[in-house]
């Protein structure tokens, strides 16, 4: 019998379907979603931004407060608070203990008036000034120019006051040694006040030399002297 030849079965191929895994889907560009960083929240870039403002803030507010203290330092160093460490210990001079050399009612009347009128000035230079009082020849950083109340009659109420007082209470005493006490705490007290116009014309220029033109310095002396 003749041979019969097997028929070659042609392959059949298989097309690539396009929702096949084989398929290659074209890639587009600029269509690329940018990888976000690991480890980084969605709003760590402002949180980063505002911590650098914050950590800003705080480095000029310490910059700030190391110039305070700078200018506090100068304040307290000046060299001519050597005067108020005098007028400290001549205060407490007219402490000295001793009986009275001469007695009368009409010296103590007189004492006590004049304490009573030079305690009522310096107080008065007190209120005005309130937490700008300092007890150095220099004024305190940033402090305004004091015209108002008291000071519109004296450059210094409280010096003057002082004095009036310390007087009445050296007369009460009737003691010779503080009659020299009182006399050096006046001197001392005078030339801080001549030193102190010096600072506050160097602190408020035009307008300190205006207040001086029209108000003593005490009791009498207009101008810068």
């Amino acid at each position: 019998m003749p041979k019969c030849r097997s028929a070659a079965v042609p392959e059949l191929r298989t097309a690539a379907l396009p929702n096949s895994r084989s398929a290659q889907v074209p890639k587009c560009r600029g269509t690329e979603v940018p990888k976000r960083a690991e480890g980084r929240a969605p709003g760590s870039r402002f949180r980063g931004a505002s911590s650098r403002h914050s950590n800003g803030r705080d480095r000029l507010r310490t910059r700030t407060r190391e110039e305070d203290g700078v200018v506090d330092a100068r304040v307290r160093w000046d060299r001519g608070n050597w005067l108020v460490w005098a007028q400290f210990a001549l205060f407490l001079l007219l402490l000295l203990p001793g009986d009275p050399l001469w007695s009368a009612t009409w010296i103590t009347v007189l004492a006590a008036l004049l304490v009573a009128a030079g305690l009522g000035v310096a107080v008065a230079g007190f209120a005005v000034l309130g937490r700008d009082l300092v007890v150095w020849v220099a004024p305190k950083p940033d402090a305004p120019l004091r015209t108002d109340g008291i000071y519109r009659l004296t450059r210094n109420p409280i010096y003057l006051g002082l004095m009036i007082a310390a007087a009445g209470w050296v007369l009460w005493r009737a003691r010779i040694e503080l009659v020299v006490v009182w006399l050096l705490l006046c001197v001392v007290l005078v030339i801080k006040a001549h030193v102190e116009q010096r600072r506050l014309l160097d602190a408020f220029g035009d307008d300190y030399l205006a207040y001086a033109e029209r108000t003593p310095l005490l009791l009498f002396g207009r101008g810068i002297r």
